[in-house]
This record gives structure tokens, sequence and C-alpha cells, in this order.
């Protein structure tokens, strides 16, 4: 005798297909058959039948959306702006497609991560550990990567547009296909990366505001300039000697005027 339809458990319905990947794609990573199948979250409040980590909401109960990230299997998870700083996870989890996008991800784990097409714009990563991420086509703009640890980890094709790098380890990267308009590279190693004719190096970095951040800035662009030349890409190396011009110029302007202020103190009335 079949179970009466209003006692049984709706379940997500989330598929692979949801996250809207190449089909290549999803069979390098192993998903190509993935579904969620997970509980419900009050589906008489929200009207979905989706489970906690899918439903399109920001007003998710934190303690009941991390215990329902514990186990790792994050295709697809929207969880926009929340704080998951320190949160433990498995090994390797996955994040595939997901919305992390301003989310607090402090001192988390996440070496060996699928993050391919993940929106982490504007998350704050400093000091996560990314060593083997795969970061393929992510949205990184705006987000804090201050001191990430990237050993071994997979940047093609993701924008790092507006992101803050500074003192991240982008040495032997392969940055193809990689947005750094606008980044702050003040301080990131950067020797011996690959890049593409994909790679944009785009507009100067707007942050800096004194001679010595400028001229910190200017460095930056400096190596990237030597490493894009190595790659034989001259005309991204010649943008990149442009920026570091610019940078220079910001730089000279700055210290005009923190000299004219110090001789107007120093003149008195």
């Amino acid at each position: 005798m079949s179970p009466d339809s209003s006692t049984q458990r709706e379940e997500c319905p989330v598929t692979n297909d949801d996250l809207d990947l190449a089909d290549a794609v999803l069979d390098t990573l192993e998903i190509a058959s993935w579904s969620c199948s997970r509980p419900a979250w009050e589906p008489e409040k929200t009207g979905s039948s989706r489970c906690i980590r899918h439903t399109e909401t920001a007003e998710k109960p934190l303690d009941e959306l991390v215990d329902e990230i514990n186990d790792g299997d994050l295709h697809g998870a929207i969880a926009s702006k929340t704080v998951l700083s320190s949160l433990e996870l498995p090994s390797s989890p996955g994040f595939v497609g997901a919305d992390l996008s301003g989310a607090a991800l402090v001192k988390v784990d996440l070496s060996g991560a699928a993050l391919v097409e993940a929106d982490l714009s504007g998350a704050d990563l400093w000091g996560v550990d990314l060593s083997g991420a795969t970061l393929a086509d992510a949205d990184l703009s705006a987000a804090d990567l201050r001191k990430a640890d990237l050993p071994v980890a997979n940047l093609r094709g993701a924008d790092l547009s507006e992101a803050d790098l500074r003192y991240a380890d982008l040495s032997e990267k392969d940055l193809s296909g990689v947005t750094l308009s606008q980044a702050d590279i003040r301080g990131t190693t950067l020797e011996g990366l690959s890049a593409n004719q994909g790679t944009t190096v785009g507009k100067m970095c707007p942050d800096p505001a004194s001679p010595a951040e400028y001229d910190a800035l200017a460095q930056a662009y400096h190596d990237l300039k030597e490493a894009l030349s190595d790659e034989g890409l001259s005309q991204r190396a010649r943008r990149a000697r442009g920026l570091e011009r610019q940078a220079r110029t910001a730089e000279a302007w700055a210290r005009f005027k923190t000299n004219a202020v110090l001789r107007r103190v120093n003149c008195g009335p």
C-alpha cells in the first residue's frame, strides 16, 4: 500500500543540470549524474521544495545552514553574505557553481575544493588555504585574497578584477584567461606564472594613497610586466608597463602633495 502522499518527504530537486556547466566539465569533476535530494526546508514558508542549501533566500538560520554544510557536498549551494569563518569542512569539499558572494570564509580550509564557476565575488578569503583548489572560471572579483595560500590552485579563467591579492603567492600559476583589472597586487609573488592572450591586465588598482603604496604598486606592475614578457605576451607586457608608469606618476604627485603639506606646517602661519 502506497504511503499517503501528504506524509511523503519533499526532496530538493536541484541536479547537475541546475549548475549550468558543460557536459565535459561535469564529467571531469565526476558530477555528471549529481543530484541533491535533501529534505525540503520549510516548504510551507518558502513555497519551494529546495533544501536549506539551495533555497534562494539570504535569511537562513546560520546553525541550520552549517549543520547542512558539514558533509562537503555543496554544489550549487547559496550562502551569500554568510559568516562561515573557521568552519570545519571535510577534505576536498565541492562548491561547484555555489554562490558564496560576500561570504566570510576566514581560516576555512578549502584545500582541494572544487570551486569551478563559483561566485566568490566580495568574499573574505584572507589567509584561506586554497592549495590544490580548482577555481577555474570562478568569480573572485573584489574578493579579499590577502596572504591566501594558493599552491597548485587552478585559476584558469577566474575573474580577479578588483581583488585584494596583496602578499598572495601566484608564482608558477596558470593565469590563462584571468582578469586582473584593478586588482591590488602589491607584494604579490608573480615569478614563473603562465598566461595567454585571454589574460587581461586592465586598469590600475585605485586603492593606494601614499607615495609608499604607489611605489609598491609600481613595483608589482613591473614584476607583472617581466612575467608577461617571459611568456612572449608583448602586448600585455606593454599594458603592464603602462600601469607601472601610471603608478609612478601617481607616486610623484602624492609625494608632491605630502611635501607641500609639510612645508605649510613647517612654515607656520
